[in-house]
């Protein structure tokens, strides 16, 4: 609608600016024409009761029979009553050739392969001039909004044909004006050449907003109320077409309206000599053309704006056709690919793709091309320079699609060469970084495993030193029993330390590892546990287990709960020799599952507990019991691992909590 808005727009400046009727039509056909994507747009007049067509445009793409010839030539109108009583009253005619009653008009239409068609009528002083004519080949359904822009533009040229039949009757008294003046928008004025006396119609006071007697006829009040930037060189023109320097005097100035805001109007005049040749005075007409002055002014504005944008972009701007052929080529294509931008409109762009993207990147734009619902595109591409090397574009395409049809592509490029360098750069690095990782993993669980046998020969000669030392004396005995223990206690800390480094990297090391989450009975799942792994303690103590709330389903991996809850209880177990015995609460809330490890033993220092959880961390007051360090981290890198929660709250003499938080679901 916009579009169309404009261009009508366009065409009754075309009007306005030519003086010639023909060639006016003509122009104003084509652009309306093309504009409503026409088959044909013409203007037929009527003489002594024929109709004639006087102007026509047919689209240039129109391949049909009878282009030429249209068979309603010098037939009389009046033989076709149903089709042109209606215009002859001032209405207009659209609709579907096939619902035509009369026969002769329809087979007409037929015979011109018409699908649909508007008239609308064009008069001359109340008298039937004409008819303005659109026909389509196919269906199109007519806005009413369009139809009423259209009626706009045919009343503009019913002022254009009295303009013009004015301009060539006009007589020496001023009185021929006042028809005009009643009837048609113009602005009349005469103004003495000598006596500067000046006279001013009807239609030129109300173009400015007032009534006649609200106008002075003077050349002052005139010459007040133009722009001070324009009248110098209107006084000046004046001068030089009364003196005969120049043949005409029209064009266009800004005047001063009754709410003091200035409108532009276009002027025409002639120059009426008496007969001796010397001026008398001159006869001129204005026109508001404010609305499309303004519109011209911002569209060259926003034309400049969008073509110093165009012009300015480091980025490469380009415009195809649906076939491919560049309309547009930004200049930074000198920049970015050594071309001037006509040079790079001679190429296919097929031509300046890399062989390796071609295939590629054909396939995807035909996809582009024919998918409706896809409007823009992202992609990079390697594009031959003008020195022969290759660069990467990213290229962001956006569909141009004008009244719901595909007419091209608009493409945005900018050079990322230095971006997929990087980018391949950091590809190489993460590969060599993972290999380099999967080489430490694997070092360190073939260490672990060479490190588990010796350890199992020295902690089993260690039991058989102090088997032996019972038969020699109590004082040797006891220190072969020191030694012993000491040994075990060094292997048993050892072989906890191998055996949580094993299971990190069991699963750290996956490149692709995935959990493996299944429904779990939670309270199956605790009793299996503690009876698997803590049934038999050496200091006969149990684990005291508490249920709150009702039983459900928890989903998870079994494999990586059974490490979480056999790291925490051991450690309850061993962090608290000599006390109570240690508690398991499992809580079925609302929407997760929350299970409370708690012991009585020692308290963890303040200043230890940031850093807990980390590797290889452990407790300033733990140095006397055998442990790894890595427990905790195992815990709480599992936890996340599951979507978990964990706290830790220590109190002295209160022992130690830890509480973790489960969802029901992953998702």
């Amino acid at each position: 609608m916009k579009n169309i808005s404009l261009n009508v727009s366009a065409a009754n400046h075309i009007l306005i600016e030519e003086e010639e009727l023909g060639s006016a039509l003509n122009s104003c056909l084509a652009v309306l024409g093309e504009s409503l994507k026409a088959c044909r747009s013409y203007v037929y007049t009527i003489e002594n009761k024929c109709i004639k067509e006087s102007y026509a445009w047919i689209n240039p793409n129109l391949r049909t029979l009878n282009n030429d010839d249209f068979p309603l030539l010098n037939y009389l109108y009046k033989t076709i009553p149903e089709t042109f009583t209606p215009l002859r009253k001032g209405e207009h005619l659209v609709g579907s050739a096939n619902e035509i009653k009369e026969q002769l008009f329809r087979q007409i239409m037929s015979e011109r392969t018409v699908e649909t068609y508007l008239f609308i009528p064009i008069f001359e002083n109340d008298i039937f001039w004409g008819f303005l004519g659109f026909e389509h080949c196919y269906t199109v359904e007519w806005n009413s909004e369009i139809i009423e822009l259209i009626k706009l533009f045919t009343k503009n040229i019913s002022i254009k044909i009295n303009e013009i039949r004015y301009k060539k009757n006009v007589g020496p008294s001023f009185d021929i004006f006042k028809y005009y003046n009643q009837n048609v928008l113009e602005g009349i004025w005469e103004l003495d050449v000598n006596t500067f006396e000046t006279k001013m119609c009807n239609n030129w006071a109300r173009i400015l907003g007032f009534s006649i007697y609200e106008i002075e006829q003077t050349y002052d009040f005139w010459r007040k109320r133009v722009h001070p930037g324009d009248i110098v060189n209107l006084e000046k023109s004046r001068q030089e077409y009364i003196s005969g320097q120049v043949d005409e005097f029209t064009g266009l100035y800004r005047i001063k309206n009754k709410e003091n805001k200035y409108i532009w109007v276009k002027y025409a005049t002639i120059l009426d000599k008496d007969s001796k040749g010397i001026p008398k005075r001159i006869i001129g007409t204005i026109v508001d053309v404010n609305e499309i002055q303004i519109n011209k002014i911002a569209l060259e504005e926003s034309e400049k704006k969008m073509r110093f944008i165009l012009e300015n972009s480091s980025d490469l701007i380009t415009q195809r056709d649906i076939n491919g052929k560049y309309l547009y080529i930004s200049e930074s294509s000198k920049e970015i690919l050594g071309y001037a931008s006509q040079e790079l409109m001679e190429f296919d762009t097929s031509e300046l793709v890399h062989p390796d993207d071609l295939e590629r990147v054909m396939q995807e734009q035909s996809v582009f091309l024919n998918d409706s619902k896809c409007i823009n595109r992202i992609y990079t591409v390697q594009i031959k320079k003008k020195d022969g090397a290759y660069i990467w574009l990213e290229v962001v395409s956006k569909k141009i699609i004008v009244n719901d049809v595909l007419v091209g592509v608009q493409s945005t490029s900018r050079d990322v060469s230095l971006r997929k360098k990087l980018e391949k750069e950091n590809q190489m690095m993460v590969k060599r970084e993972k290999e380099l990782y999967d080489l430490k993993a694997k070092f360190v669980a073939m260490a672990s495993h060479q490190f588990k046998t010796p350890l199992t020969v020295i902690y089993s000669n260690a039991e058989l030193i102090g088997i032996k030392s019972k038969g020699i004396e109590n004082k040797i005995a006891e220190n072969f029993n020191t030694i012993s223990n000491r040994i075990k206690f060094e292997i048993e800390r050892m072989s906890e330390l191998i055996d949580n480094i094993l299971i990190f990297g069991k699963y750290s090391a996956k490149e692709n590892f995935r959990l493996k989450i299944e429904a779990i009975d939670f309270d199956e799942f605790i009793t299996n546990l503690i009876v698997t792994y803590f049934s038999n303690e050496d200091d006969r103590r149990e684990i005291g287990v508490v249920k709150v709330g009702s039983p459900r389903l928890v989903q998870s991996d079994a494999s990586l709960l059974i490490h979480i809850f056999t790291n925490l209880l051991n450690n309850a177990f061993k962090y608290s020799k000599g006390k109570q015995n240690p508690v398991l609460k499992v809580s079925y809330l609302e929407e997760s599952i929350q299970i409370e490890v708690i012991d009585y033993g020692i308290e963890i220092p303040d200043q230890d507990i940031k850093n807990l959880f980390k590797s290889f961390f452990r407790a300033s007051n733990t140095t006397t019991i055998v442990g790894s360090g890595l427990g905790l981290t195992i815990v709480k890198q599992f936890t996340r691992m599951l979507k978990g929660k964990i706290k830790l709250k220590t109190k002295e003499n209160s022992g130690t909590k830890i509480t973790i938080i489960f969802p029901y679901e992953q998702k």
